[in-house]
Order: structure tokens, then C-alpha cells, then sequence
């Protein structure tokens, strides 16, 4: 637009604020000189005037080029001004002071004085960043920080290293699909009195941080980890007490916390010479258990022969390098049984009954069997030729895999898998407590932030508690929220058990996963049973 036309447009057309100078008004006058203007006439009269740092309405702007290209008199509000605004956010640690700042738009600009006063307000006593502030007052900020101070490091926890380099480990850990394997144990390890089992490293102090108050924030200091809580056969060193020693020569083995050093119990054959066997700790037999004897071992017990037709109780594993088998004699009411704490091993199962608290792990075959696993029953290697689940019945919590299930003849075979009950009352008891953790939280949580805005309202030692009662509930709700995602992991694995045949199912199978019952009539080809929208399918 040259300037002859610029002078005709304001003959006729005066951009000017009203009398309180914060609306911003266009005034038309028509004329035969008026002529027409465009959208760009009326942004380049708003520039040259200066008058485009006003915050302008769109919507107004295109009726003034309509109304003045009509030639109608009119006096239109096109603009405001606005002040410029800003605001301190403190973070929840406070340890870090943050700026947000908007340009004026028209209006007055924030002032430096004005930050000075609302940072004192949000009680921050460090020094400011000036080349923060000023920056953010010619171009605006967003969350630019103008006062940090220093987060406390808190405290590394101790640590406990277990020096033996293969144990007997009762409590294995599951993979991602739930599933874990028990049949590797190795040879049996001894250790001997005085050596060393773990060694134990202290926690850290931590370091104190700095609150935008100035005020020092204390660290949390790391716990002390324990040893285990029930220690058997094995003392704190008397020379060293981050040592843990043995005192005798036995077996270690470790469970649910807890750490055994049990001593080991060896014999050829558990027989009518050797008689029967109640030992606190390991027992191994060299070669076989024979009909009518009895074993208890509070520790594992290893049979390098067959157990046939005996008794055998273990706080731990069995580990049986040949078969299970149950002879009944006429007359004797002895009712065979192989019953473990953790898992059981063998190279065949026959009329037996066997229960594990873990596994229960079978290399060729069961037969007529009654398997009861709190976790898994595997008869089989993957891809090989035997692992057959012919009679009887079998149960698991998790998962029941073979290569076959049933037998071509059609023999009753009954398979069950499905969650603890009880589980299910564990998760919402945990759920609870979290969900009565988390209240106790936020109400001591808000109380912070009143004191932090307005420190004289809560005297020192009211907050000193205060901040003491948030550290405590903050670990409490960790806890509970770690256990009740163990809890629904373990639920949310079990629903999905699961009862596998890896090669045949034969007719005379019977499924069962929780309450659904399926009965199989034909055979089939290798497939997995499992729960689908609460139905059982066959895969």
C-alpha cells in the first residue's frame, strides 16, 4: 500500500483506544475519497500505528473491511489489551522452582519486583537465576527453572552375597510365562564348618539435599539387610559380623528366606538291615528304597536306585534317579507315598501316589497314578518319544504337559489344572490395605504443601512428624503395591494354565480347568486345553 492511498484510508478510518485505554476501537467515516481497503490494508494501518501488540479479534477484523467496502458509518471494538501474566510452580520435592511467563498483549509487562515477591511467597530463599527470569520477560517461558536446590540422595541399601557357587535353592523363580524347572539339581554340594556362606555389605548414610528454603533435606539413610531370619546350621563369624559361617558340614539349602546348612544323611539301601529313617537334614541313598520302609529328611532326599513301595517325606526335593513304583501286599494296610515340600524328580512313576509342593517332574512315564503339583506337572523331554500320562489322575496348579495323554486302549485318565482359592481372598485383603496406605498418604501429603505455602501454620515438630509419617507410609504402600502385583501376576498366570499334550490325546481323557469339564471321545493330534471367555477349548 503506497502512501497517497495510506493518507486516504485514514481520512476516513481511525484506529484508537477508548478513554480507559484497554479496548482498541475502529472508527469509520464515509466518504467519496474512501475507496475499498483489504485485509492487508487494515494489518498494515494496525502496524504502522503499532497497534498489532494488541490482542486482536479475528472475527472483528474482517467485519471492518466489510462494513467500510459498504460505506457505512460504524465504531467497532477490534482488540484488547492484556496484561502480561506469570506463575511459580514448585515442584513436589521441593527442590526446584519453575517459571511460566506470558507476554503482554497491549498491557502492562510482569515486572521483575513482582517475581521477587511471589518466589518469597512459594518460600524460596536461594538465589534466583536472573539470565532465567530476564530471558523469560522479553520472550516468555514455560517451565524455565529460576531456583534449584539439591535433591537428597538417599541411602543405598545393604546387600547380602552368597558365596557358594551351586546350592539347593527351594524357592525358584518363574519365567515370563510362569513356568520354571526343577529337575536340575546338580550334584549335591557340601560345605564344611567355617566356611563362609554369605557375606553381607552395610548400607549407605546417603546425602542430605537442599530445599529452595535453604533448609538442608535429610536423606533417607539405606536398610540394613538381615540375614535370613531362621538360620540353621550356620552363625554370624565372631571375627566378622557382615560373615555368615558354617558351623557344621552338611548340605545349604535355602527357602523362603530362610538359610539351612542341614547335615547329610548317606546310606547304600533303605532296607530291612538299615531300617527305617527319620533325619533332621539330607538324606542320599546310594542305590534303593525297598517295599515297607519309611524315609523322613526335614532336607532332600536323593535315592540313586527306585523307590518301591516305601514312605517317603522331605522338607525339601526328592530326587530319584529310577522309577516310583507301589507295591501293595495282601494284608498290609501300608499305603505308599512320596510327598514333598518342594518338587520331585524321577525317571517313571507306577501306581503310585506322589504330592509335590512345587513340581512334580517325571523323564518317561506315569502310570495308575495320583499326581497332585502345586505348580506343574512335565512327564517328558520336548520332542522326544516318551513322556506318557496313561490312568489315574493329575493335578496342578499351573500346568500339566506330556507327550501323550491317555493310552490307545482308552483308559480313564483324569487331568486338573486351575488357581489356589485362597489367592484370590490374599489380593483383595493387600488391595485394601494399599487402597487405606494411599488416603493416609495424600492427607499427609496435603498437609506439605499447606506447610510448604505457608510455613508458620505447622510448628517444627508437627512437620518434622509429618515428613517422618510420609517416608513411612511411602515404603509401606511400596511394599503392599509389590505384593499385590505378585499376587495378580500369579493369579493372572493361573488363570491362563493350562493342560498340554505335545504329540496325542487319546479318547478316555478327562479335562478339567477350574469348574469346566471336558471329556474327550476321539482321539486327537497334538493341542493344549486351556479357558477362552470362560469356556475350555482345545487348541
Amino acid at each position: 500500500m503506497n502512501h497517497q492511498m495510506a493518507n486516504q484510508i485514514r481520512k476516513h478510518l481511525a484506529l484508537h483506544l477508548d478513554e480507559y485505554g484497554r479496548t482498541l476501537l475502529a472508527t469509520f467515516t464515509p466518504g467519496e475519497t474512501a475507496g475499498t481497503i483489504t485485509p492487508d490494508d487494515l494489518n498494515a494501518e494496525l502496524s504502522a500505528a503499532n497497534l498489532n501488540r494488541y490482542k486482536l479479534n479475528p472475527d472483528m477484523l474482517a467485519s471492518v473491511v466489510s462494513k467500510y467496502n459498504f460505506g457505512s458509518p460504524f465504531e467497532l471494538p477490534i482488540g484488547v489489551a492484556v496484561d502480561g501474566k506469570f506463575e511459580i510452580r514448585v515442584d513436589h520435592e521441593s527442590v526446584t522452582a519453575l517459571l511460566t511467563l506470558s507476554l503482554p498483549q497491549g498491557g502492562q509487562p510482569v515486572q521483575l519486583d513482582d517475581i521477587y515477591k511471589e518466589a518469597a511467597h512459594k518460600g524460596v530463599g536461594l538465589q534466583l537465576n536472573l539470565d532465567a527470569i530476564h530471558h523469560a520477560l522479553q520472550n516468555g517461558a514455560a517451565d524455565v527453572v529460576i531456583a534449584q536446590g539439591k535433591p537428597p540422595e538417599h541411602g543405598i541399601n545393604g546387600k547380602i552375597q552368597n558365596l557358594i557357587p551351586t546350592s539347593g535353592n527351594r524357592s525358584p523363580k518363574l519365567d515370563a510365562s510362569g513356568l520354571a524347572d526343577f529337575r536340575d539339581f546338580g550334584e549335591i554340594i557340601v560345605v564344611r564348618e567355617g566356611d563362609v556362606l554369605m557375606r553381607r555389605s552395610p548400607p549407605t548414610q546417603g546425602e542430605p539435599g537442599i530445599a529452595l528454603s535453604g533448609k538442608p533435606i535429610a536423606a533417607r539413610p539405606g536398610k540394613e539387610v538381615p540375614f535370613a531370619k531362621k538360620i540353621k546350621g550356620a552363625a554370624i563369624d565372631p571375627a566378622d559380623s557382615n560373615q555368615l559361617i558354617a558351623t557344621l558340614s552338611g548340605f545349604p539349602v535355602f527357602f523362603q528366606g530362610d538359610l539351612a546348612v542341614e547335615p547329610v544323611y548317606k546310606v547304600k539301601n533303605v532296607d530291612l538291615h538299615s531300617g527305617n529313617i527319620n533325619f533332621d537334614g539330607t538324606v542320599v541313598v546310594s542305590n534303593d528304597v525297598h517295599a515297607g520302609m519309611t524315609i523322613k529328611a526335614s532336607g532332600d532326599i536323593h535315592v540313586g536306585g527306585t523307590i518301591e513301595g516305601a514312605l517317603l517325606e522331605a522338607g525339601g526335593n526328592i530326587v530319584v534317579k529310577g522309577g516310583i513304583i507301589a507295591v501293595q501286599e495282601q494284608g498290609n494296610d501300608f499305603t505308599p507315598l512320596v510327598k514333598s515340600s518342594g518338587s520331585c524328580t524321577a525317571r517313571f512313576i507306577q501306581n503310585a501316589r506322589v504330592v509335590a509342593g512345587q513340581g512334580i517332574f517325571v523323564n518317561e512315564f506315569t502310570m495308575q497314578s495320583d499326581l497332585t503339583a502345586g505348580h506343574q506337572v512335565i512327564v517328558g523331554k520336548k520332542g522326544g518319544n516318551k513322556g506318557y500320562i496313561i490312568g489315574g489322575t493329575t493335578r496342578a496348579t499351573m500346568l500339566i504337559m506330556a507327550q501323550y495323554l491317555g493310552a490307545e486302549t482308552g483308559v480313564k485318565t483324569c487331568l486338573a489344572t486351575g488357581p489356589e482359592p485362597q489367592l484370590y481372598d490374599q489380593l483383595k485383603g493387600v488391595t485394601r490395605e494399599r487402597e487405606e496406605a494411599e488416603h493416609k498418604l495424600a492427607d499427609i501429603q496435603r498437609l506439605l504443601t499447606l506447610a510448604s505455602e505457608h510455613p508458620e501454620r505447622l510448628p517444627p515438630d508437627a512437620l518434622n512428624a509429618a515428613e517422618a509419617t510420609q517416608v513411612a507410609l511411602t515404603e509401606t504402600l511400596l511394599s503392599l503395591k509389590e505384593n499385590e502385583q505378585d499376587l495378580q501376576t500369579r493369579l493372572d498366570l493361573m488363570n491362563t494354565s493350562r493342560i498340554v499334550a505335545e504329540k496325542n490325546v487319546y479318547a478316555g481323557v478327562e479335562i478339567q480347568i477350574g469348574s469346566k469339564l471336558m471329556k474327550m471321545t476321539a482321539d486327537h493330534t497334538s493341542g493344549y486345553f486351556h479357558l477362552k471367555e470362560g469356556e475350555l477349548c482345545f487348541s
